[in-house]
């Protein structure tokens, strides 16, 4: 994912040393606006997504000091920012830190001085990203982990009804009953919504996961008494085909482990 830079420097050729630097090598920042002005600065802040400002703290005299002092106001989620100033004190640095920079660069104009907040943003951003993807699948680790016992319990049921375990369509059912019991709706489209839903988990198309269920629902209907079927599936089913359709039947199981 691109790191938005919005670049707030007076002098021309610095700004476009920058952007070729970018273009060049620091692939993943991308120029969200340039300019040398406060109240353009605020106003690009204000209108499109910003991730990180590179600011020359010497702007026009002290006008940095002003954009900074201004941007506090504003009621958005703060960028980080990166000051590149030619003063080397640190205690006014911890001062000017109150008004929300992040880091300080010496601003010399050489290619090496340049670089180095690009460098900097560009690993800040990339580990950030590394978290961001490392707790979504932690997210997504605990999610199957609290669904387990939850497909268990439907599996368990399904075997007694007569399912045989192996079989993909078995598998293909609880997945589809899990999917329309979490979402609580008794109405959902099973063709449009559930066969697709459970394709994607075996990399397969809704047709086949449809003839997959429909062949499990039709081999446990045909071998199965009729006593033990409406202990587990206590709805009613066609008398012309001797079993519910797919629908019926996933919805109807589906509904015991509605929340």
């Amino acid at each position: 994912m691109d790191t938005r830079i919005l670049i707030v420097e007076d002098e021309v050729e610095i700004r476009e040393k920058y952007k070729r630097l970018m273009r060049e090598k620091y692939h993943s920042l991308r120029l969200a606006g340039e300019t040398d002005d406060v109240q353009e600065a605020l106003r690009i802040v204000q209108t499109i997504p910003v991730d990180a400002i590179l600011l020359d703290l010497e702007l026009g005299g002290s006008n940095g000091i002003i954009f900074l002092g201004e941007l506090r106001k504003l009621q958005i989620e703060k960028p980080l920012i990166l000051a590149v100033t030619k003063v080397n004190s640190k205690k006014i640095h911890d001062a000017i830190r109150g008004l929300g920079v992040d880091s300080f660069f010496a601003k010399d104009g050489t290619e090496l001085a340049l670089e180095k907040p690009l460098a900097t943003l560009e690993i800040v951003y990339s580990e950030l990203e590394t978290m961001k993807k490392a707790g979504a699948h932690a997210d997504e680790l605990n999610a199957q982990n609290e669904s387990e016992p939850y497909k268990k319990n439907i599996r368990d049921v399904l075997k007694e009804m007569g399912f045989l375990s192996k079989k993909q369509g078995t598998n293909q059912c609880v997945d589809a009953i899990h999917f329309i019991a979490l979402s609580g709706d008794e109405e959902i489209s099973v063709t449009k919504q559930v066969y697709p839903y459970v394709a994607g988990i075996y990399n397969t198309n809704s047709s086949n996961v449809e003839v997959n269920i429909r062949k499990s629902i039709e081999r446990v209907w045909l071998r199965e008494y009729e006593q033990k079927l409406r202990k587990w599936y206590p709805y009613e089913w066609s008398q012309v085909t001797g079993r519910p359709t797919n629908a019926e039947f996933l919805i109807n199981m589906a509904k015991r482990w509605m929340r």
